[in-house]
């Protein structure tokens, strides 16, 4: 009987216990349904404290911590990250002999820079989004909001042609790539020169409590009291203050409607901020980081949910609301048409296009019948093209194939 195929999964934020990113979700369900198909994995990852450095398992997955270097100070960070990252990989491959190394999103980089250190397994790294057009994307509201520092940063410290530069070093060290959306395929192998038969689309899924939670499935707000709800980081790139500024105009229609916003990052003063300024005092709750179980309460009682990003790859919000039956306002961005048909399984808007969010907002809240059908449309498209279970057989075939 051939051994388990060894996996090492390499991320950032450790999602054995920190799961509010969408990449440290993806890793995570990855990882367990990998570990379901008879896989031995392993997730690295930092542990988001200079002085732990532990192992543990959940559901068959072990998962290593090391000290969190990424919050030494911001000109050394990614340093930090690639030089101490790269070496972990190399300590534990040496231990544990993996076939596959898998680095998500940017500790692609750590894989990469392990590699030529003399990493002998093959090497994977899946692109969730291409920082190039994210930069170029995001700069307007960037400069537009001089408080984002950290983006500001970003931006005058990393030009264009460093980011080609090294994403060209880095998808290339890769035995072959994994990206989330077929837009990333083909923007990854243009601006970064990958070869376009050396990246394969295989997107990102959802977790199976989203589609066998009977509470979700049929569980409606009150007619009275309209529940609109945006889940995700507040970052510039996400779009978040678009859709605040959408909310005055959707409250003359419906005035007990409420925007509930879930999630933190660099913008939560702004957007709380903006919120008094437009009289949202009483129309905008704001919950900050909440659990996977209140999520899936938040979404039992929303009647829209809209993600209104700039930038986007492949959000698993977006995957999790369809799942659970509720219909879609989203941009119509990057790898987001891919995912929701117009007025088939969603409906889409030009992003930063504050009229569109609130006359789409409106029409849901309106026409119930027509916001039902498209719920029904949108669950039954996860149903079919993404679970994790699928989306982790296809990437087992992906591995085999090295």
């Amino acid at each position: 009987m051939p051994s388990p195929m060894r996996v090492c999964m390499v991320t950032i934020d450790n999602p054995c216990y920190y799961r509010g990113d969408g990449v440290a979700v993806h890793t995570y369900f990855l990882s367990l349904n990998l570990a379901r198909l008879g896989c031995e994995v392993h997730v690295l990852g930092l542990s988001r404290n200079l002085k732990m450095k532990r192992v543990m398992s959940s559901e068959g997955v072990t998962f290593h911590c090391f000290p969190d270097y990424l919050r030494v100070g911001k000109p050394s960070r990614f340093l930090f990250f690639l030089q101490k990252m790269a070496k972990e990989i190399l300590t534990l491959s040496n231990l544990k002999k993996f076939d596959v190394v898998h680095g998500q999103g940017s500790s692609v980089g750590a894989v990469a820079f392990a590699k030529r250190l003399g990493l002998e397994s093959r090497c994977v790294g899946t692109i969730h989004t291409v920082g190039f057009d994210e930069q170029m994307e995001t700069a307007k509201d960037y400069w537009r909001y001089g408080f984002y520092l950290t983006g500001l940063y970003m931006i005058l410290s990393a030009p264009p042609p460093i980011i080609m530069q090294y994403g060209k070093f880095v998808y290339n060290q890769m035995d072959v790539n994994i990206s989330v959306s077929e837009y990333n395929r083909r923007r990854a192998s243009l601006i970064y020169r990958i070869p376009i038969d050396k990246i394969i689309t295989i997107p990102s899924a959802v977790n199976s409590s989203f589609l066998n939670d009977d509470a979700l499935k049929g569980a409606k707000s009150m007619p009275s009291h309209p529940v609109i709800l945006y889940i995700g980081r507040l970052a510039p790139r996400k779009g978040v203050h678009y859709l605040l500024q959408a909310m005055p105009n959707v409250i003359k229609y419906f005035p007990k409607a409420r925007l509930v916003v879930v999630g933190a990052g660099p913008l939560e003063h702004h957007l709380k901020d903006l919120s008094r300024r437009l009289d949202l005092q009483n129309s905008v709750m704001f919950l900050g980081y909440v659990s996977d179980e209140r999520i899936r309460r938040l979404l039992a009682s929303a009647d829209v949910v809209v993600v209104p990003s700039i930038f986007e790859g492949s959000p698993l919000v977006l995957l999790e609301a369809m799942a659970a039956g509720k219909p879609i306002v989203a941009s119509a961005v990057q790898g987001i048409p891919e995912v929701v048909k117009p007025d088939f399984s969603g409906l889409l808007v030009k992003p930063r296009n504050i009229y569109e969010i609130e006359h789409a907002i409106v029409r849901l809240l309106k026409d119930r019948e027509f916001a039902n059908y498209l719920g029904e449309n949108a669950r039954q498209a996860i149903i079919e093209d993404y679970s994790w279970e699928k989306i982790a057989r296809r990437t087992l075939e992906v591995y085999e194939k090295l």
